[in-house]
């Protein structure tokens, strides 16, 4: 069954902060997207201008999207627990496949022109990112994901799985301990 949204009180201050972030968020986009088109010659997958995919891929998926994705559940507390987690999976997909359509532009740039890939700390930072990005959201898919949307699944086994999606992504510091299949609900 549905849990119902409880009626916390929101800050009165958050919808300012919200509409803050989110017109300091389409900024960022829009300064983006202006520099790439005034100064870099614009974008385009198939030609030279395919390295400048990356940049704008980046800031839409890493910090625009991932950042609503961030404030979801806060924005929308007063709404059902299902919708807002739907919203919030959505955002964070949405923000994984425009990054990785960045990582690919870049790497398929490099590739056409026969540059070395990986040899900045830029890009040693970047893909730890994505990586670490990708590692936190793997294990807590399958732990807190499929089965919440299910409508058969029952309240006992979202009792016995929950706890796996906080040790999940706990485990990022020690990710020799996130052992998905030992967790009550795999048993």
């Amino acid at each position: 069954m549905e849990s119902q949204a409880s009626m916390a009180p929101t800050p009165r201050a958050l919808p300012y902060y919200v509409a803050f972030s989110q017109l300091l968020g389409l900024t960022v986009v829009a300064m983006t997207g202006a520099w790439l088109g005034l100064y870099r010659g614009g974008i385009a997958w198939e030609s030279a201008l395919q390295f400048n995919v990356h940049p704008l891929c980046m800031v839409i998926g890493l910090v625009f999207l991932q950042g609503d994705a961030l404030l979801v559940y806060r924005v929308f507390r007063n709404e059902a627990k299902r919708a807002t987690k739907i919203l919030h999976g959505l955002l964070h997909v949405f923000a994984f496949i425009i990054a990785l359509v960045g990582l690919v532009a870049v790497f398929d740039y490099h590739r056409k022109k026969g540059y070395p890939d990986l040899y900045s700390l830029h890009s040693w930072c970047g893909i730890l990112v994505f990586v670490l990005y990708f590692a936190q959201h793997h294990p807590a898919f399958p732990s807190s994901g499929w089965w919440a949307l299910a409508s058969s699944c029952s309240l006992g086994l979202r009792f016995l799985c929950g706890p796996a999606t906080a040790h999940c992504t706990s485990s990022l510091a020690l990710p020799s301990s996130c052992c998905l299949w030992a967790q009550p609900c795999w048993a």
